[in-house]
């Protein structure tokens, strides 16, 4: 199985990572999100501190392997303009 490739974006005050939807809504409930997690067309951009754990624990029960690539946005970084997903 591929090795699935999660981008962790921050922005010196804070983080997200992004997956797409059509990954994260196979495997994990979308309810469970924050409203501290953003989202576009393609993707969900889930809050470090708590939301990222419901996808890494999904992707730990499914037996997927990820790992992380760390995207510096600037300050402040664009997700912050995106759509709240709650």
């Amino acid at each position: 199985m591929n090795q699935i490739k999660l981008l962790h974006h921050s922005d010196g005050a804070h983080g997200w990572v992004e997956v797409k939807k059509s990954l994260f809504n196979q495997i994990a409930d979308i309810n469970n999100i924050s409203s501290y997690s953003y989202q576009d067309k393609q993707s969900y951009y889930l809050e470090e501190d708590c939301d990222a754990g419901i996808l890494i624990e999904a992707l730990e029960k499914e037996g997927r392997p990820f790992m992380f690539i760390s995207i510096d946005d600037g300050h402040p970084s664009p997700i912050r303009d995106y759509d709240r997903i709650n």
